[in-house]
């Protein structure tokens, strides 16, 4: 229920600030694949995806010479718990200002990257 109250809020919003890139931001309970997919172009959803989900590279581009149905999704990316465990994983520390009751702000290792959560 609160996932479709998002969803439809982010679709207002869009709606309303045609010429706009807007950045939604959620914690996990937000990660559901409705509102992820409901984003237009112009919208970015960050929240913080389960260690076990499966993600996918994008599709491997179309030639003139192929032939069939385009491909939806490429080769399988590692978990991120594999991700997390890889020392060879780049991690970049930013600071985050009020977080938590941390005014002064606290230090975070992150890492990103562009994956395709791709369901059928």
């Amino acid at each position: 229920m609160l996932t479709d109250w998002a969803r439809q809020g982010a679709l207002q919003l869009s709606r309303w600030l045609p010429g706009r890139r807007i950045i939604f931001v959620g914690d996990s309970s937000f990660a559901v694949y409705e509102l992820a997919h409901a984003s237009t172009p112009r919208a970015t959803l960050i929240s913080r995806l389960r260690l076990d989900v499966s993600l996918f590279a994008p599709p491997a581009k179309r030639t003139e010479r192929t032939m069939g149905r385009p491909a939806q999704k490429g080769p399988v990316l590692p978990k991120l718990k594999t991700l997390l465990a890889n020392p060879a994983t780049r991690w970049t520390k930013i600071i985050v200002f009020a977080w938590y009751g941390h005014v002064n702000g606290n230090a975070l290792d992150i890492t990103s990257d562009i994956a395709l959560w791709y369901r059928r």
